[in-house]
């Protein structure tokens, strides 16, 4: 377990919902209590199957909610990392789907695919493009 700090050096926090054995995911923002934050990071679930899911979409984010996932329900993720700022386009694709989630030891088992190019969305092996 890692605890949220002053630096919130991270795009996603986690939880585990006891009560309906789910993941809850928040975007930063959320879990920032007002801090001001650089990382614009938004979320948007996958309706596809993971595996199917081979690039990140431009549209559809929402910033300012949670989300709760089930073991095999997945979402996309975007945010702008200081890294990316002086790109064309500034923003990192990822997506990542629960596994599963133990409620008595508070864990969740997830995968996760991220796009480390700027700007580019591919999620499979190789030269990525746009």
């Amino acid at each position: 377990m890692i605890r949220v700090d002053d630096n919130l050096d991270f795009d996603v926090a986690f939880d585990v919902d006891s009560a309906t054995r789910q993941a809850i995911i928040y975007p930063v923002a959320l879990v920032s209590n007002g801090f001001i934050t650089t990382r614009h990071v938004g979320l948007q679930r996958i309706s596809i199957p993971y595996d199917s899911a081979t690039y990140g979409l431009r549209i559809g984010y929402v910033f300012d909610s949670s989300y709760a996932l089930s073991p095999g329900q997945a979402l996309y993720v975007v945010t702008n990392p200081v890294a990316c700022e002086a790109d064309q386009n500034p923003s990192l694709y990822g997506k990542l789907v629960v596994d599963s989630v133990n409620t008595l030891d508070r864990t969740i088992h997830f995968r996760a695919t991220v796009d480390p190019n700027c700007g580019f969305r591919e999620f499979q092996p190789g030269i990525p493009s746009f």
